[in-house]
């Protein structure tokens, strides 16, 4: 997980976060599909996030290849839209 804080992206906890869940599963013979849900808490800063994903990739029988994910941005607005979340 990422917060947009002064013009960068910074690291927020989120791996641990009781209120991030990820799922894998396989999908077809050879490939997976992964899930990650972040349920925004009540005491979230207001502004923008993203969710980062560090994953493997492997063809065959090459070796591990390392891959990174990011979703496009998204805001949290206000306390209002939490409670009716929560």
């Amino acid at each position: 997980m990422q917060a947009y804080k002064r013009g960068r992206w910074v690291k927020v906890p989120a791996d641990n976060d009781p209120d991030t869940s990820f799922k894998w599963k396989r999908h077809l013979a050879a490939q997976s599909r992964v899930t990650i849900e972040w349920r925004v808490p009540a005491t979230a800063t207001l502004g923008h996030y993203r969710l980062v994903y560090h994953g493997g990739a492997k063809v065959a029988s090459e070796a591990l290849t390392p891959f990174t994910e990011v979703t496009n941005p998204f805001t949290v607005r206000s306390k209002a839209e939490l409670k009716i979340l929560a």
